[in-house]
């Protein structure tokens, strides 16, 4: 224990000693607070500083990519824009072009089938009597044989041949020889029913075709022997006709009906000639 001295000596030495040297300590440490603060605030500004500049350039940035989008789009949609008008008037340009070529080519297929309709005919048709030939009344009697074959429909053929032609054309001559045929294939046609076929099989020689059986166009035949006996021609004083008519069977083929026909008609020669036979 101190005794009252020594305490006056320690209390002397504290206030002249230690509590200076604490205040200067005390100051020390205040002073490296506040420079520690302020650096600490330098450097919090500077960051605020890089943020706020940092922000400003992405805004900026943004702002400049916004606005070149709104170029870029505004250029491109008038760019499809323009395309698109472009492409229009194309597509009208080609859909008039189109119909121009439509319209011609149907008018040249119209051309074409009627030429080819006029050449079918002209193709099928005897160009002295007007009458169909060879080839035209062959395909009406195959016609014939297969609707016979699928539905039983009778038909029968006249074979007609003008007698004595070959003296007509030896006497009077081939002019007078293709009135006469003229006239034959008109009276023919002028007396079968509606429905019956007439050709010129090949020179003075006819074929007729009519959709019905032996009794009725037994009477066709005869109807046509007679309106050819009473007609008159010039530089002639009578024409005749020699007639072979048959009935078409289920089972003919065109050569095996034509020949009995042409059998018909030639019996019909030998037996004096301007008459029907049956065969």
């Amino acid at each position: 224990m101190l005794v009252d001295g020594q305490n006056d000596v320690a209390i002397e030495l504290m206030q002249k000693v230690v509590f200076p040297l604490s205040g200067a300590f005390q100051k020390q440490v205040t002073w490296y607070a506040d420079a520690q603060e302020a650096i600490f605030k330098h450097k919090l500004n500077q960051e605020d500083k890089l943020l706020s500049d940092l922000v400003f350039n992405v805004a900026t940035i943004s702002v400049v990519v916004i606005l070149v989008s709104i170029g870029v789009a505004v250029f491109v949609g008038r760019r499809i824009q323009i395309l698109a008008n472009e492409l229009e008037s194309s597509n009208q340009d080609l859909e008039g072009r189109v119909n121009v070529r439509t319209a011609a080519l149907k008018l040249t297929q119209e051309k074409l089938l009627e030429k080819n309709k006029y050449l079918k005919q002209v193709s099928r048709e005897d160009g002295l009597t007007g009458v169909f030939n060879r080839l035209g009344i062959s395909e009406v009697l195959t016609s014939q044989l297969l609707r016979l074959q699928h539905t039983q429909e009778v038909f029968s053929v006249v074979f007609i041949d003008i007698d004595f032609f070959k003296i007509i054309n030896d006497e009077h001559g081939h002019a007078v020889g293709d009135s006469v045929l003229k006239s034959v294939a008109t009276k023919i046609n002028e007396v079968v029913p509606e429905g019956c076929a007439v050709g010129r099989w090949g020179g003075e020689e006819f074929l007729v075709i009519c959709p019905d059986g032996l009794e009725s166009v037994l009477q066709v035949a005869e109807n046509i022997r007679q309106a050819i006996a009473s007609m008159e021609y010039e530089g002639q004083n009578k024409v005749t006709v020699s007639l072979g008519l048959t009935q078409a069977h289920e089972k003919d083929l065109m050569d095996g009906l034509l020949k009995r026909a042409d059998d018909a008609l030639y019996q019909a020669k030998r037996e004096g000639r301007n008459r029907v036979i049956v065969a």
